[in-house]
């Protein structure tokens, strides 16, 4: 029951962060929102998503993968932020730029999480994720 509270701060942080948002982003700005909370918004001329990394205790969680070299960015930047490896991912929701990234997250150990919607919109991709990551579902 955990995860709903979590769910929320992700909405509510992403909502702060979007308020706040200039009209031509910085790509691989980071602000620290809340201790051990990172919120970057992302590179629209890039295809990259807003972003978010929560330090847990065992290591780091990332909030959408972004596309593969947003996602190589990101890996390189949450290892300035902290010690801690990237353990988990979480999409928010099927577009590409917010998932298109997962494998390198996953080549690093980390584990995934779909949203329903993708499981829902997207089953043939979903089933081909869960044959590779079954933990994803």
């Amino acid at each position: 029951m955990r995860r709903a509270p979590l769910l929320l701060a992700f909405t509510a942080l992403l909502a702060i962060g979007l308020r706040s948002a200039p009209d031509e982003p910085e790509p691989a700005r980071w602000r620290l929102i809340a201790d051990g909370v990172w919120f970057r918004l992302g590179d629209a001329l890039d295809g990259q998503s807003n972003n978010v990394i929560i330090e847990m205790q065992d290591g780091l969680l990332v909030v959408d993968a972004n596309v593969p070299n947003g996602a190589s960015q990101l890996l390189a930047e949450a290892a300035k932020v902290s010690a801690k490896p990237v353990t988990r991912v979480f999409d928010t929701h099927h577009h590409g730029d917010h998932l298109y990234g997962n494998s390198v997250f996953t080549r690093a150990g980390a584990h995934l999480r779909l949203p329903p919607d993708r499981r829902r919109d997207e089953p043939r991709r979903a089933r081909a994720v869960a044959r590779e990551h079954p933990a994803a579902l």
